[in-house]
């Protein structure tokens, strides 16, 4: 009888570090499935809005996720070279005779040496290369509708109607409006559009939103509704506008 609860105490010893082990294992397949922490899907949104704010705060573009992220007021001023320093002015010297130097042959003059006879060969012309502009979109957002979200009860409905003017864009181009409420920031929604204009709803909680007008070089696949990054929607640009206060928080 000993002998046999001891046997029983054994295996039931050796079943029970099974299951921890087979516990231990299924949990680490499940944080590998969810990629450890689950951290990465944060800090590519906090790329991303950091790749935005700076666009806008340079009045630029940024690229990001393979995104190009612009500022939506226009196209941005290309760098230019600084300028020289400007030539120091020294006080004038006095006026010294000056010698007329003797008239120099042409460049196109042929010069003649005993048993050589030699023609200049002009030089030739540089071609300009041409350099293709970088799309670009102004937009446009009815102020109007923004005073009127600001003032109806935030449980009535509301809409921002955004108008875009696209820029040096080429003719197949295809566009999508994107939105997103600010603080706390929520997934962008994708809407269509229809010419030039886009209808965004604001929800009713919403007190700061922001829009964008997504640029797709060559006519998209499948484009989802909502994405958590505007780098997740297959887009090649996106012009993002500054926060919109909508709403006007109680006193």
């Amino acid at each position: 009888m000993h002998g046999t609860s001891g046997v029983s105490t054994t295996s039931a010893r050796v079943r029970g570090r099974g299951w921890a082990a087979l516990l231990a294992a299924l949990c680490c397949v499940a944080l590998a499935a969810c990629g450890g922490s689950g951290s990465s899907g944060f800090d590519a949104i906090a790329a991303e809005n950091a790749a935005i704010d700076r666009a806008l705060s340079d009045d630029g573009c940024e690229i990001e996720g393979g995104l190009t992220i612009c500022a939506a007021q226009g196209i941005p001023t290309p760098p230019t070279a600084p300028p020289s320093a400007s030539p120091t002015l020294s006080p004038a010297a006095p006026a010294t005779p000056t010698r007329t130097p003797e008239a120099l042959p042409s460049a196109s003059a042929t010069r003649t040496a005993p048993g050589l006879t030699r023609t200049p060969t002009p030089s030739p012309t540089p071609t300009a290369t041409l350099v293709p502009a970088q799309p670009g979109v102004d937009i446009d957002v009815d102020a109007g509708d923004i005073t009127s979200c600001a003032q109806v009860d935030p449980s009535q409905p509301c809409v921002l109607r955004l108008t875009f003017a696209p820029i040096d864009a080429p003719p197949d181009a295809v566009y999508r409006a994107a939105a997103r409420t600010r603080d706390p920031d929520s997934a962008w929604a994708v809407l269509p559009v229809s010419g030039n204009d886009a209808v965004i709803p604001v929800p009713a909680d919403a007190s700061v939103m922001q829009v964008a007008v997504l640029l797709f070089l060559a006519p998209p696949g499948f484009v989802a509704d909502e994405v958590m990054l505007l780098a997740d929607s297959g887009a090649d640009f996106a012009f993002v506008t500054a926060p919109l206060a909508v709403r006007v928080p109680p006193p």
